[in-house]
């Protein structure tokens, strides 16, 4: 899975101008370079992809892997059981992973009526 940060600017907001620019800013290579030094994020820019593998080249396979990276799932009733998954992915160390994994597929489709 894939998350990220998102800006968004009201449609009705009297500093439209400065926002945008503010958004750029914040998006900017340098910006994100700045972002994953200071917090250990990945960069949202494709255009930042190699600066940051070449200063983490551990971190190569997100990079590689955000291609074909699915962002979280937003369908109603989905909230308990991504909690879910995230509580079983932190116990993973010491827990089945086909049991996790065969726990959230039966909350999915419970979830999604399916």
């Amino acid at each position: 899975m894939s998350f990220t940060n998102c800006w968004g600017i009201a449609a009705k907001s009297k500093h439209k101008d400065q926002a945008i620019k503010f958004v750029e800013a914040m998006t900017t290579v340098d910006q994100q370079m700045a972002f994953a030094k200071a917090f250990g994020v990945m960069p949202s820019r494709q255009s930042a992809g190699a600066q940051y593998t070449q200063q983490f080249p551990a971190d190569k396979a997100f990079i590689d892997g955000a291609a074909y990276a699915q962002g979280p799932v937003n369908a109603p009733k989905m909230d308990s059981v991504l909690a879910d998954f995230d509580a079983g992915l932190q116990g993973l160390t010491n827990g089945d992973p086909k049991a996790l994994l065969a726990r959230v597929q039966k909350n999915t489709q419970s979830a999604l009526g399916r």
